[in-house]
C-alpha cells in the first residue's frame, strides 16, 4: 500500500510539476552586491511573452560619524518581443526610495523620498539561468528634509543602467 501511495504521488507530482516550472525569475545586481547595495527582483513568468516584477532595494552604509539608510521598491511589467521570456524585453514600472543620512557628532538628519517611473529596453541572454542588461531612462521626483524641515524639492530625467544575474524557477 505504501509504496502504491508513493508512486501515484511521484506520477501527480510528474505531470502536474512541469505545468509550474520556471513560473517565477529572481533576480540580484552583482554590482550592487559587491558595492553593498542589496537590489533584488522577483518577477512572474505566468502569461506568454509577459513579466510582471516587484523588487526591493535596501543599504547600509558607514564612514566616521556619519551613517546611511536607504530602502525602497519597485514594480511594473516586461514584454519580451519574441516570447520565451528571454531575448529582447521592453519594460515600465514605478520606484520609491526613502534615504536617511544621520551625523552622529552632531545629532542632525537629513532625510529624502524619491519616487521614480521608469523606463527601459534590455536584452535576457540564457534561460533558466540568465544575464539581464538594459538601458533606459527614469523621471526622479523628490524632496530633502534637514531636521524635519524640507529644504528642497528635485525632479528630472536619469539614465538608468540595468545588470542582473538571476534563475528561473
Amino acid at each position: 500500500m505504501k509504496k502504491g501511495t508513493a508512486l501515484a504521488l511521484l506520477l501527480i507530482l510528474t505531470a502536474v510539476f512541469p505545468v509550474f516550472a520556471q513560473k517565477f525569475a529572481i533576480s540580484v545586481n552583482p554590482i550592487g552586491l559587491a558595492l553593498g547595495l542589496a537590489n533584488v527582483r522577483v518577477e512572474y513568468l505566468g502569461i506568454e511573452k509577459v513579466g510582471v516584477f516587484g523588487g526591493g532595494v535596501f543599504a547600509m552604509a558607514k564612514s566616521g560619524d556619519i551613517s546611511a539608510t536607504a530602502l525602497g521598491g519597485e514594480g511594473g511589467g516586461r514584454y519580451y518581443f519574441s516570447g520565451g521570456h528571454r531575448g529582447g524585453y521592453g519594460e515600465a514600472g514605478v520606484g520609491f526610495i526613502s534615504l536617511t543620512v544621520k551625523n552622529d557628532n552632531t545629532g542632525r538628519s537629513s532625510t529624502g523620498t524619491i519616487i521614480y517611473p521608469f523606463g527601459l529596453i534590455g536584452y535576457r541572454f540564457g534561460s533558466q539561468f540568465f544575464f539581464d542588461g538594459g538601458i533606459g531612462a527614469a523621471y526622479y521626483i523628490g524632496e530633502v528634509k534637514v531636521d524635519g524641515q524640507g529644504v528642497g524639492a528635485f525632479s528630472g530625467f536619469f539614465p538608468l543602467l540595468q545588470l542582473a544575474l538571476g534563475i528561473k524557477f
